[in-house]
């Protein structure tokens, strides 16, 4: 039988990959959640930067992270945390300088350095979620359509 036919594979990975989208969605949108209703603006020096590569299969080359290192005032005590930052941002910037910073009230170590690195990872994500929803949708669409067409 055909797999046109027997769909059993896709109706099982649609929930699930909803499920693994969903999910990941809801640790972007907490995370802006939690920035939103207990961010705390602040100035902070750069401290430093670094990067981490995560190895793929060969031959593909290693995926680059790019991190940077800030230090603020909270509460009287001085605060050093890092946070991912895009390539551009990491690039452009040098120890010492001063940068605008958003930190959680209950977690100074928790930082957003670079918003608009969040904003384009979650634009990112929400693309890859649409093309995978719709890699899901088309068999189906495409099997009711031809069902449709089919004379009886």
């Amino acid at each position: 039988m055909s797999q046109a036919k027997k769909p059993w594979e896709l109706l099982f990975a649609v929930p699930v990959l909803a499920l693994v989208l969903g999910a990941i969605l809801w640790n972007f949108v907490d995370r802006r959640s939690a920035f939103a209703t207990d961010g705390i603006e602040a100035e902070a020096t750069l401290a430093g930067r670094f990067t981490r590569s995560l190895s793929q299969s060969h031959p593909k080359p290693p995926v680059t992270h790019y991190y940077a290192i800030v230090r603020f005032q909270h509460d009287g005590a001085e605060i050093e945390a890092d946070a991912e930052v895009s390539h551009g941002f990491y690039r452009n910037i040098e120890a010492g300088r001063v940068v605008p910073v958003t930190y959680l009230r209950d977690d100074p170590k928790t930082v957003r350095i670079d918003e608009r690195f969040e904003t384009s990872e979650l634009i990112q994500f929400a693309l890859i979620a649409l093309f995978l929803a719709g890699c899901a949708v088309v068999p189906f669409v495409f099997g009711w359509w031809k069902r449709r067409r089919t004379p009886v």
